[in-house]
């Protein structure tokens, strides 16, 4: 009996050891709108479902390259923005939007005084890290 409990106990972890190490958490696009897969840790994708872009799996990469660009907006949009932040206040990141394929976007950031809204351009590295982002 103790074998038989000790069994099971080793095929429900193997089971849920499965369930949350395989990399099933995305969006996929299916009839022009984008369905969740899992339980995705990115916010739905914007573009690229129904507008001419194949049904397909995004990718992890591009997940990664979308949040790698928003992670190093937030961190460091107060010195990125061309305009500075008023009355003592500090920049911080409303929403952005990323465009993978062109390595571009828009930002909207704002002090708590004043909103802006900008354009923006980026160039990553091979792990799609950040090397280089412009506000313009």
């Amino acid at each position: 009996m103790k074998k038989i409990f000790v069994t099971a106990i080793v095929i429900i972890l193997v089971i849920l050891g499965m369930r949350f190490l395989s990399r099933e958490d995305n969006w996929i696009c299916q009839d022009g709108q984008w369905v969740k897969h899992g339980n995705p840790s990115s916010p739905i994708p914007e573009t690229g479902c129904g507008d001419g872009a194949d049904d397909r799996v995004v990718s992890y990469s591009d997940l990664d390259e979308k949040k790698n660009i928003e992670n190093y907006l937030k961190d460091n949009i107060n010195t990125l923005s061309p305009v500075k932040a008023v009355l003592g206040g500090t920049w911080y990141v409303l929403s952005s939007t990323v465009d993978l394929k062109n390595k571009s976007g828009v930002v909207t950031y704002e002090d708590g005084h004043i909103q802006e809204k900008k354009n923006f351009s980026y160039i990553v590295n091979e792990k799609r890290e950040v090397t280089s982002l412009t506000i313009n």
